[in-house]
């Protein structure tokens, strides 16, 4: 699995996994690439040396949008794909020219402009009130990072915007959203909400409730999944009802973007 997606990893050894999870961690921030360390199960403790190693790496630094090299999107891929290869060969992947971005919805192919259509009032209100940084998932939502409405930021998979949020707060980002639909939600985001929920983080999730899954062909979301999931946390879910009515729309998420404590706002495209 890790050569298909071209993470680099190593696996390392009693002896020398000190040094080993050092310099995976000093050559992830040099190649700009996740890597994997594999820990072989014989290792039944980890030497506490480990969690006191010094890296001698630079300090990160601030976050810069860059939507062509954060947003994983039918648009960016090629070029995305040509990035990756580069860091792979340790080559200068800065040289490669970056793609045009497109606007939304004018200058997307005609299957895309038809898949966003129903979300424009929504995203139109959300891209006054969004915070610092908006999380995303693959799907349809990650088009809304192209101009003009620019509400998406980050996205990595199927329901990681949930788990990319809670990064960014623990971080030091407060005024954050995830952005995510009803189908990437029930694959794998509502697994991030129940550790936000542990943390007590007031994250602000936005479900774009559409009930099926429409960038992966359109199959319904299996009967009520989502109301079941989202019945723990009910106190703090707010419901959209009419997605084209702007004043509706304004008075929740503002309320939601407000609040000191968790809110899920449901857009309910019956």
């Amino acid at each position: 699995m890790l050569r298909g997606i071209g993470v680099p990893f190593w696996e390392t050894s009693i002896n020398s996994v000190n040094e080993d999870f050092r310099w995976a961690v000093e050559y992830s921030e040099r190649a700009e690439l996740p890597t994997a360390l594999m820990i072989p199960t014989d290792l039944t403790s980890i030497p506490k040396g480990l969690v006191e190693i010094k890296l001698s790496i630079d300090p990160v630094s601030p976050y810069q949008r860059d939507i062509t090299q954060h947003i994983l999107c039918p648009v960016f891929a090629s070029y995305q794909l040509q990035v990756l290869i580069a860091k792979q060969q340790g080559m200068n992947w800065h040289a490669i020219p970056k793609p045009k971005v497109p606007t939304i919805p004018s200058e997307l192919p005609s299957r895309y402009q038809r898949a966003v259509m129903p979300y424009l009032t929504v995203m139109k209100v959300f891209q006054s009130i969004r915070g610092d940084i908006v999380c995303g998932d693959t799907g349809v939502s990650s088009f809304f990072a192209l101009p003009p409405f620019d509400c998406i930021d980050i996205t990595t998979y199927m329901g990681g915007s949930v788990p990319l949020v809670i990064g960014a707060m623990v971080s030091g980002h407060h005024n954050v959203w995830a952005v995510t639909g009803d189908f990437a939600f029930c694959a794998a985001g509502h697994l991030g909400l129940m550790e936000a929920f542990q943390r007590r983080l007031p994250l602000k999730i936005l479900i774009l409730n559409n009930h099926k899954a429409e960038s992966t062909g359109g199959q319904a979301v299996p009967g009520n999944f989502l109301e079941m999931i989202l019945r723990a946390y009910q106190p703090w879910v707010r419901t959209i009802s009419h997605p084209d009515d702007e004043s509706e729309i304004r008075m929740i998420l503002e309320e939601a973007s407000r609040a000191h404590e968790m809110r899920i706002v449901v857009v309910d495209y019956q």
